[in-house]
């Protein structure tokens, strides 16, 4: 029998320092594993952010009301400190139609996105986040899927991007059976760790047979019956065995269709430790047991350790000698949610990691009473809330209240999550799309369920591998303290920084910003801006030591600039219901073109919000040359590779800087400058990814750095290879998928990505019938000379090259992916496309506007505000003769409940609505989330 025995864990508040002289312990390495831990806790706390619409639906011309909560991910009460808050809607080509920023007030923010009237329908991502929580990625930010029902739907090749999507998960891209089968089984060992002769679970989940049926066996590399399995939920279940020296094993699975099909399973190592979790329902403890062999150690020294939120809440260290370890750890040490138990071996390597959920009920209850519905037209309801905790004691609480219509707006389009869930689970568990009820019932049945979903889904907030060192950087992005300017002054017509007595001035036109300072011996500054809202006109203007104007170039950035989903792997949920009726709006007879046009009543106006103005006057075409006028690099462009297919002038990418002054580059705006051409541009970032293993386990989601690219493709075309040229000289090219991920050595991708739109003339696309084997010979002559500006002459290459000769000239160093290219018909496998940009001066890439030490900007400030109009049947407005169909009949994105837990909201049904849909999300002051949606209709 194994020896069993219990161990109290010892809890962990504050900061776990302060409590490890509590802890046995023979060595150093467990307090070293808890004192690096809370310094990266301090360094790198993380955030969790909920934002509630007031519905998931919208017609285009209306404005989405949002209420926000920013927490700490630590403690979920509200953050006190963020200044900042960012929201985008991201078009499901990955394009951004909207992005706006939002002053935060201790943890919360409100506000309102318009809908442009020309928005096209289709499923659209509602994104936020803070300039803090990009150091966690993107997987961490908050997203809700809204739909917007639009004049014309997303044409197929808008409505999904080439490579929109989630990245595809283990199940997914499947496991390597043995031989080609449409079968696929995919094994998880549990803690990531197989051991010979040690007992080993290994969770498993199936694709291809959704309606089960099948049975397998484990199976050696002699044909050996050694178990059997079964699912036990869907496709997914546990196999176990204990796998011997020198043994290699496989699964083998009937299924329906008369078919047997082969998997190897993972290699086991000679020696180290495992770990195995069972939750124990009817204890409410956690049964762990470690165990471990070694064939140098007679006992194997352990630590366990139990984070939540970054936070530690357990810690057992111990030693495995003959027999397994086996403990209860009570779930009492923990709150609601994902925990994550990591088992380091001796010296604090971390061998093996466990998810588990813990169930909670919840700790504060909302009760609402609504007055009795009559089905009248106009009738005046009030909603009553009380929020109480267990005790029925008051609870102090901040609520975001929504009522639509639930005739109009109908149940099967609510697929979000409501804040309770969001923090329990989809906040540390990103990416999963199963059924989130399991995690949410109190049954042994589901109990064995959540098992399965952690066992086969993996997770990761935090690397160890960055967490164990002994010096920590300073975060990338830090928190924004609120609007800024930012930027960096350089001597005229270079890269050199302009000299520190440089002193630079920002005034405002209204003259409520005024600022000046000294440069940095980096030639950068920074002015933090008094709050204000709306565009603002300002010039910056630089002087020398003796306060005199000089002439220096002046590259400035905003908050508006920063690379917020332009940085990662678009984040679209495949489980987000996208069947229904684009057109869901039930209107009782009225259609819904009517309806946009005639009845939907709107309380406020939308105030278009005026951006960057500028002026590009300049034109050579005014000029009159008495001499033999020079070839442009325009023509040279058209003699060799035809007319442009489509060009965008400067005035459209003046208007686009206005529209967007979030961009961040040319590349930003292409995609809506060039109507055809998908553009699609992932800045260099650190990521949240699918995929990854660490110290020995198998893990399937691990951060890594992403490089820049740029991808472009035509509307309803094939896969091209693109060729960029700036002011007639070559600077890159994509592969055969017209992915652009490097440039020619010259030059960065991420310059071209940042380039500046106000020094560009026009962007031509051209797509030559002839000459496409001279724009490899291009490629090649600049990858290898670098030199010229000069276009290559005709007879620069030999168009016939041999493949070696191809290989050898360089064209594999080129740019992207063009290193797999094997043969020289590949070459030409791919049709051929080319995006000539001209800037004003005809210098290239590194063009800077010229600005006589003066920049006029226009700063985005913060969204203008907007109140959501509640219609009010009383007084002048009793017999209004309008009819009104609303779809959202009140929104209240902050009630808060006073000292006796008490609040009270009131509003006016609309002509055509009878049965009403409450939604609520909030927070009390401790951080405990209140959710609840709730239907009502007349007797």
């Amino acid at each position: 029998m194994p020896a069993s025995f219990s161990l109290r864990p010892f809890l962990f508040v504050l900061l776990s320092c302060l409590l490890l002289s509590f802890i046995p312990s023979t060595s150093e390495w467990h307090h070293d594993i808890i004192r690096k831990l809370s310094a990266h806790q301090i360094v790198y706390r993380q955030e969790k952010l909920f934002v509630q619409t007031d519905r998931p639906v919208y017609v285009a011309g209306e404005n989405v009301w949002f209420s926000a909560f920013l927490m700490e991910a630590a403690s979920h009460r509200l953050n006190q400190t963020e200044e900042v808050l960012y929201v985008e809607l991201v078009k499901p080509d990955g394009g951004i139609a909207a992005k706006h920023a939002f002053k935060l007030d201790k943890g919360r923010a409100e506000g309102a996105l318009f809908i442009n009237e020309k928005m096209k329908g289709g499923h659209y991502l509602l994104m936020a986040y803070t300039n803090w929580m990009r150091n966690a990625g993107s997987a961490f930010y908050f997203s809700k899927g809204i739909s917007i029902v639009g004049q014309e739907e997303m044409t197929e090749n808008e409505a999904e991007s080439p490579q929109g999507g989630l990245e595809p998960s283990e199940t997914e891209k499947g496991a390597s059976p043995v031989g080609e089968v449409p079968f696929v089984l995919n094994f998880y060992p549990e803690g990531g760790q197989v051991v010979e002769g040690l007992p080993c679970r290994m969770a498993f989940e199936g694709v291809g047979f959704s309606n089960g049926g099948w049975f397998g066996n484990v199976v050696d590399d002699q044909g050996k019956l050694v178990s059997s399995f079964t699912p036990l939920w869907g496709q997914r279940g546990i196999l176990a065995f204990v796998p011997e020296a020198g043994r290699s094993y496989f699964a083998e699975v009937n299924t329906p269709d008369g078919a047997l099909h082969k998997f190897a399973l993972p290699e086991a190592q000679s020696g180290g430790l495992t770990l195995s979790v069972e939750d124990d329902h009817g204890s409410g403890d956690l049964m762990v047991t470690i165990n471990g062999t070694s064939e140098t150690d007679a006992a194997l020294p352990f630590y366990l350790l139990g984070v939540q939120r970054g936070v530690p809440k357990a810690g057992i260290h111990g030693t495995v000698e003959d027999q397994p370890v086996v403990f209860r750890l009570e779930k009492a040490s923990f709150t609601a949610g994902i925990a994550q138990l990591t088992l380091f071996s001796r010296g604090g390597v971390p061998v093996c990691e466990r998810l588990v959920y813990i169930h909670e009920e919840p700790q504060v209850a909302l009760n609402v009473q609504v007055d009795e519905l009559t089905g009248k037209a106009r009738q005046k309801v009030e909603i009553a809330f009380e929020t109480v905790d267990k005790a029925g004691q008051a609870v102090i609480s901040d609520l975001a209240v929504s009522v639509t219509d639930a005739h109009r707006i109908p149940d099967d389009i609510y697929a979000s999550e409501d804040l309770a869930r969001y923090l329990a689970l989809s906040s540390d568990l990103p990416g999963y799309r199963g059924d989130p009820s399991i995690f949410f019932e109190n049954s042994r049945m589901a109990a064995v369920k959540r098992n399965l979903v952690l066992m086969t889904n993996g997770w990761r907030r935090y690397n160890w591998d960055e967490i164990l060192v002994d010096s920590l950087a300073i975060p990338t992005h830090l928190e924004d303290p609120g609007l800024y300017v930012t930027g960096t002054v350089y001597r005229s017509g270079s890269d050199k920084p302009a000299p520190p007595t440089t002193e630079v001035t920002l005034i405002s036109s209204d003259y409520s910003q005024l600022f000046f300072t000294d440069i940095g011996e980096d030639g950068r500054f920074t002015f933090l801006l008094k709050d204000f809202k709306g565009p603002l006109k300002a010039v910056i203007q630089t002087k020398n030591k003796r306060r005199n104007p000089v002439d220096y170039d002046i590259a400035l950035t905003t908050n508006m600039q920063n690379s917020g989903s332009g940085a990662y792997t678009r984040l679209y949920d495949d489980s987000y219901d996208t069947t229904y009726d684009m057109n869901p709006i039930q209107d009782s007879g009225v259609t819904t073109d009517s309806l946009i046009r005639e009845y939907l009543v709107e309380g406020i106006s939308y105030q278009v919000e005026d951006q960057l103005e500028i002026s590009t006057d300049v034109t050579l075409n005014e000029v009159t040359v008495a001499v033999e006028r020079l070839q442009s690099n325009k023509e040279k462009m058209t003699e060799l590779y035809g007319e442009p297919e489509a060009a965008v002038s400067d005035r459209q990418l003046s208007q686009l800087v206005d529209e967007k002054p979030w961009h961040f580059g040319l590349m930003s705006l292409m995609m809506d400058a060039c109507p055809g051409l998908y553009v699609d541009v992932r800045q260099s970032s650190t990521e949240y990814v699918s995929g990854g293993s660490f110290g020995g386990m198998v893990n399937d989601n691990m951060y890594h750095s992403d490089a820049a690219s740029v991808q472009f493709k035509l509307e309803n075309e094939r896969a091209h290879r693109f060729f960029i040229y700036v002011d007639g000289r070559i600077v890159g090219a994509s592969n055969e998928r017209g992915v652009l991920s490097k440039m020619l050595s010259l030059y960065q991708i991420d310059e071209l990505i940042s380039m500046d739109p106000e020094i560009v003339e026009s962007v031509e696309l051209l797509i030559p019938d002839a000459n496409q084997s001279q724009l490899y010979s291009r490629a090649l002559f600049y990858a290898l000379q670098n030199t010229s500006d000069d276009l290559v002459p005709e007879n620069a290459f030999n168009y016939n090259s041999s493949e070696a000769e191809l290989r050898d000239n360089g064209l594999a160093a080129l740019a992207g992916d063009m290193r797999d290219l094997e043969t020289s018909m590949e070459l030409n496998s791919a049709p051929v496309a080319v995006i000539s940009i001209y800037t004003y001066k005809g210098t290239g890439m590194y063009t800077r506007k010229y600005t006589k030490g003066i920049a006029n900007v226009t700063i985005q400030g913060y969204s203008l505000d907007k109140t959501f109009y509640h219609v009010q049947y009383e007084g002048k407005e009793s017999d209004s003769i309008l009819p009104d169909r609303r779809n959202t009949l009140a929104w209240f994105p902050s009630v808060k409940t006073d000292s006796q837990g008490k609040a009270s909201v009131s509003f006016f049904q609309s002509d055509v609505s009878k049965d009403i849909r409450i939604e609520v999300n909030g927070l009390s002051k401790d951080g405990h989330p209140v959710s609840l949606i709730k239907k009502l209709g007349p007797e």
